[in-house]
């Protein structure tokens, strides 16, 4: 037999209400969003006539008694449920089917959450269980320390990571942190979870050759239970409430990997304003199609120059071309190599200067950017919310990826020799938090 601890919307046997008055007016999706071509505005205005009557009713219409006075949902199952099987493998396999048929896994095992697990994994942080860190969209559940114990064990997680997965979890609540369009973007996209300081080194993260691939526990598990918390807090899930239309490989985890040790420049812990000694985590939300790769496999490129150009290549190859829809939103994260960082901080370039670089130098014709993207340029220019960067009359100006210099990020990790990797995303999807409350490791206290 296997107990499972999972802390459900609420304790058994309390009432949950739904809320009073809410409609919604249901539009066809395939009608609004055609697969052959786009609508013409004659062709989209008899959808427009059509939706906008029941739509002023459901606003305007009396309450009905029922509406008024929902009935009381009994919140579903117990907090602790028990399983049983002819031997624990048995049982350990209807705790994953209960999971996957509740959506509360990711498709792939997971480990039984029993109320010892728990309790073990706890003990990895000196912070209340009961303590909650945020609300999780998109549906806002509270990110209580507890519940991400939980899909910790269940991700397969160490206790001494618990601290990070956390801190983690912080950035991810923060009202600054556009959460809501990670979670349910139609292009899907994730987060990159980058780990910072003496920490990396006593939970053995890999900051090396395959840092984004297999073979470290920490990596992955950190990178899964981020995963986990966002599925099951958020309550987000495909179909649902997670629209990427395809999907992607890289949606199974959050991208975790640690910054170099041997990072020539300021680390990204300092970058946001926190003590270089400290370890921190900071996030970024990427496209989940994953980074393109600059530099070459097994790459010891030697000279800056061509360092400089490999990167100013990998952004035009990795920037979104609809991104430019939502100009002044986007930004890239590249993740230099210690080769590349090294030649480049030899020929005495900085961060600062690095960036500068790039913004001035990669940069795409104007002509290139599809023509409703072109038309909603023109318009947030002239509004002023875009400065004027370039003569929007002219189709063959040279237009920068992003509106300011600072909006490229830049850390470092991967192998020596061996290449870098820039990954192109939108919107407030970037920040830092200090790791505090570990109780395993001497960092992170």
């Amino acid at each position: 037999m296997i107990t499972s601890h999972f802390a459900d919307a609420a304790k058994a046997g309390a009432e949950v209400y739904e809320m009073p008055s809410l409609r919604t007016v249901a539009l066809a999706e395939t009608e609004w969003r055609p697969r052959s071509s786009a609508k013409t505005a004659e062709e989209m205005t008899p959808l427009v006539v059509g939706t906008t009557d029941p739509i002023i009713k459901a606003l305007t219409s009396p309450l009905t008694p029922e509406e008024e006075r929902p009935l009381p949902v009994k919140a579903e199952g117990e907090r602790t449920i028990r399983l049983s099987g002819k031997d624990y493998v048995d049982a350990a396999e209807a705790v994953n089917q209960l999971f996957i048929g509740r959506r509360w896994s990711d498709g792939l095992p997971v480990v039984p959450p029993t109320e010892e697990a728990v309790k073990r994994m706890l003990s990895g942080t000196s912070r209340s269980p009961q303590e909650v860190i945020g609300q999780i969209a998109p549906a806002g559940g509270k990110a209580a320390v507890e519940k991400m114990a939980i899909n910790t064990v269940m991700a397969g997680g160490k206790p001494e990571y618990l601290p990070v997965i956390l801190t983690a979890m912080e950035v991810l609540a923060d009202k600054n942190f556009d959460l809501v369009h990670l979670q349910n973007s139609l292009g899907g996209m994730t987060p990159v979870v980058v780990v910072s300081g003496p920490i990396t080194q006593e939970l053995n993260m890999n900051y090396d050759i395959g840092l984004f691939g297999f073979g470290w526990r920490a990596n992955a598990t950190i990178g899964r239970s981020i995963r986990l918390n966002l599925i099951n807090l958020g309550h987000s899930w495909p179909g649902i409430n997670r629209m990427a239309m395809t999907g992607s490989p890289g949606e199974f985890t959050s991208w975790c990997i640690a910054e170099h040790p041997a990072n020539p420049w300021t680390s990204l812990t300092a970058e946001f304003g926190h003590p270089p000694t400290d370890s921190s985590v900071t996030v970024f939300g990427v496209m989940a199609k994953g980074p393109v790769m600059v530099g070459g496999a097994g790459s010891n490129v030697s000279d800056a120059e061509s360092t400089l150009e490999s990167l100013a290549t990998g952004m035009k190859l990795a920037y979104e071309p609809y991104h430019f829809a939502s100009y002044g939103l986007s930004y890239f994260l590249i993740v230099l190599g210690p080769t590349d960082a090294a030649t480049l901080a030899k020929a005495g370039w900085t961060k600062d200067k690095l960036r500068s670089w790039l913004y001035a130098n990669a940069q795409v014709p104007f002509s290139t950017i599809m023509v409703k993207d072109r038309l909603k340029l023109r318009d947030l220019i002239a509004s002023g919310r875009v400065p004027k960067l370039w003569d929007v009359k002219d189709e063959k100006a040279l237009v920068p990826l992003v509106i300011k210099p600072e909006d490229i990020w830049i850390t470092v990790a991967g192998s020596a020799p061996g290449g870098s990797v820039v990954f192109n995303a939108i919107r407030a999807q970037r920040g830092a938090k200090v790791i505090r409350g570990a109780t395993l490791t001497q960092a992170g206290r």
